[in-house]
């Protein structure tokens, strides 16, 4: 079985009594290990042990070689190791174990996107814990399953199962099952943008899970919480909760060490340390601000991508909250090129926003309009992408509803079938309405675009400078000359014009070419010369509606198909079909 890997998620969630069972084994192993000196690695020390080992230090070694094995990044290697650990664990018939090794089952085939193997072992998994009675690994099971939902943006499904918990753990009186589900839908609705509940049900949450021997879900719903409230401006409420967060790691931290275990709590600490850089950021107090961000750089060293994203992230606001603006465009930059190989779209749109807010803000209004520009296709990209995924999800869960519904009477399968043909019937409009609004953007754009070129040349302001009548000397006198020349002769429809053949066709050479295009226009040779291109292809466009993109594209110069229309829907904002399609309708209409 072979998967793609994604973010990890929390190791399984591991009482604090089987805590220092597995300490006592760790350091078994160690041991086990010193004394094998001929075994290079440790998961050889420990199979070469595993036939000495009986009980619970066999189960605590197979534990062991599960954690090992999920350092690896490699699937098959540790569902082997969770299986020889399951196995061992139903022989043994120690619940605890066959528990623990079930939930990191469902954690590896989540770690690599394997959702049919969720759907598939899932039932028998939570009829396992059921009849084991071991709740708590129960509920763990079952939270998995509905962040494996959210995770792929199937958040109705998600909302959902997590609301079923909720009634399932209220029958059990479970509060930790309670507080799972509460998590679970708190960020489900900040996914939505409903924040003021997500703060609602999140401050439930931690009500439940504050007391529970593990620390994992707590500390993440503390996180959680606090970035709902940064939504509502709510800093106050931040700092309070972030002392509360503290200090659940504090006295995690001091009980380990009584115990003799020094847990890893760096990435822990550094959340928290962001959560008061926020709070004190939007409170103005930028001082305290900038210790816990200093703080908080020494405990991201080390550590996941996803870890420097969100430092990366807080850095910035910081920068320009501080009117540090080069700072920060400098690290939101970085930020959106590590983001950008995560395929992660729609942070990677939100990192843009954000940057563009900050080179306007920093007087760089250029760069801000032409990001903002460029981030308006993508943002209406993913914005019906984001429609596509919940109707699709919204349809699966009416097909899930009639297949189990399918014994109840031929008035509710009606019924049913009637509600699914109305989704459809929706996913239909909003499709009509959406290709509907994308062809009134293009219009107006197209407007716009003749209205400027009936009340302007069409090329000379985009190519001449407001300095090039200073003088006839220097740069502006070549700059005029390849200006003149450009215009009068047209030689841009050449399509092996470049730039040496143009400083050739002036008398010049290419570092004065391109200095005197540069001071004068701001754009290289290249940019100078496609920009007559395309104005002439526009040109040809509105004149001979009925004209063919092929000749369009020849006639301008172009001697590829895909730089014409990249350099086209760049200049324009949408296609060659699709700005000849609308100045047909034009004509017609003249």
């Amino acid at each position: 079985m072979t998967g793609n890997k994604s973010p990890k998620i929390p190791d399984a969630f591991i009482p604090m009594t089987h805590m220092k069972r597995r300490l006592a084994t760790m350091l078994l192993l160690v041991t086990v290990a010193i004394c094998n000196a001929f075994a290079s690695i440790m998961e050889d020390s420990i199979r070469e042990s595993l036939h000495e080992l009986n009980g619970e230090s066999r189960l605590l070694a197979l534990s062991e070689l599960c954690s090992l094995a999920h350092a690896d990044d490699n699937m098959d290697h540790e569902l082997r190791c969770i299986r020889d650990y399951l196995d061992e664990a139903i022989r043994q018939n120690d619940v605890e174990s066959v528990g623990n090794a079930t939930v990191m089952q469902l954690s590896c085939y989540l770690n690599y996107e394997c959702l049919d193997s969720i759907s598939h072992y899932l039932p028998t998994m939570l009829e396992r814990m059921k009849k084991n009675k071991t709740w708590d690994y129960y509920y763990n099971c079952w939270d998995l399953a509905i962040q494996s939902d959210i995770f792929h943006d199937k958040l109705e499904s998600a909302l959902r199962e997590a609301e079923k918990m909720y009634r399932d753990a209220q029958k059990r009186s479970s509060d930790y099952g309670i507080g799972i589900a509460l998590f679970d839908m708190g960020v489900i609705y900040q996914a939505i943008g409903e924040t003021a509940e997500a703060v609602d049900v999140l401050e439930k949450s931690i009500g439940k899970l504050k007391d529970q021997a593990d620390i994992t879900m707590v500390l993440s719903a503390y996180n959680y919480l606090c970035a709902s409230l940064d939504g509502l401006g709510r800093y106050q409420r931040i700092i309070e909760c972030a002392d509360e967060w503290k200090n659940i790691i504090d006295n995690y931290e001091a009980k380990a060490e009584s115990m003799g275990y020094t847990p890893q709590l760096g990435g822990k600490r550094m959340y928290n340390l962001l959560a008061y850089c926020i709070a004190e950021i939007g409170l103005g107090n930028y001082e305290k601000a900038r210790e816990y961000l200093d703080t908080a750089r020494e405990c991201a060293k080390g550590r996941s991508n996803s870890q420097q994203y969100k430092l990366m992230q807080i850095e910035s606001r910081y920068y320009g909250a501080t009117g540090q603006y080069e700072k920060a465009i400098e690290i939101s930059k970085k930020n959106i090129g590590l983001l950008e190989s995560t395929g992660d779209s729609v942070s990677v749109a939100t990192m843009k926003t954000a940057l563009a807010d900050l080179l306007f803000k920093s007087g760089n209004y250029e760069e801000a309009a032409h990001l903002y520009y460029n981030l308006n296709p993508v943002t209406e990209r993913i914005r019906a992408e984001e429609l596509s995924r919940r109707l699709d999800d919204l349809h699966t869960t009416y097909e899930i509803d009639t297949l189990t519904l399918q014994s109840q009477a031929t008035r509710t399968k009606l019924w049913l079938s009637i509600v699914t043909i109305v989704a459809l019937l929706v996913i239909l409009i909003l499709y009509v309405v959406y290709a509907h609004k994308l062809k009134d953007k293009n219009r107006a754009l197209f407007n716009i675009i003749r209205e400027h070129d009936n009340q302007t040349s069409t090329l000379k302001p985009m190519f001449e400078s407001e300095n090039s009548n200073s003088g006839i000397d220097g740069e502006n006198s070549l700059f005029r000359r390849v200006s003149d020349m450009m215009r009068n002769e047209m030689i841009y429809r050449n399509p092996n014009l470049n730039r040496e053949s143009l400083a050739a066709a002036v008398g010049s050479n290419t570092v004065y070419l391109a200095d005197a295009i540069r001071d004068n226009t701001g754009m290289t040779v290249n940019e100078y010369i496609n920009g007559f291109r395309i104005s002439h292809a526009a040109g040809l466009l509105t004149q001979n509606p009925d004209i063919s993109i092929g000749d369009v594209e020849t006639q301008s110069g172009f001697n590829s198909r895909s730089t014409f229309s990249r350099l086209f829907r760049n200049h324009f904002g949408m296609s060659p079909s699709e700005y000849k399609i609308i100045s047909k309708e034009k004509a017609n209409k003249n």
